[in-house]
């Protein structure tokens, strides 16, 4: 699985699989995780199950939500795919895995790009 940026329109693209044919130019490039020198424990996702449910929450210490730095969305991989979720106020969320395995877990800071937490 890959990520890329779009350097005019900051639109994210991911690749799922290496083999897929897709619509990008030169304006993407592509983007790794934990990268940058910024505080690991402020955007790294904590991943924790309870039944089958999975919570996730943005670092160790609370990452911010406000304007100017915030988390905009996490994704979850799974095995044949993957899962976009959109963070408003808060960076946490729970999502039900009834069925389902998960690999990673990025989270997109607004500042300090991408960030995983390897499952398996």
């Amino acid at each position: 699985m890959k990520f890329y940026k779009c350097k005019n329109s900051n639109e994210i693209i991911i690749k799922i699989k290496e083999n897929e044919s897709c619509c990008m130019n030169d304006n993407f490039i592509e983007i790794n995780a934990n990268t940058c020198d910024a505080s690991k424990e402020k955007h790294i996702p904590v991943v924790s199950f309870s039944n089958n449910l999975m919570n996730i929450c943005i670092g160790s210490d609370l990452h911010p939500m406000v304007k100017e730095h915030f988390i905009d969305w996490v994704f979850i991989e799974y095995p044949n795919g993957g899962e976009f979720i959109y963070l408003h106020n808060e960076p946490n969320v729970v999502v039900s895995l009834v069925g389902r395995e998960v690999k990673r877990v990025y989270a997109y800071c607004n500042q300090h790009c991408l960030w995983v937490r390897e499952l398996n």
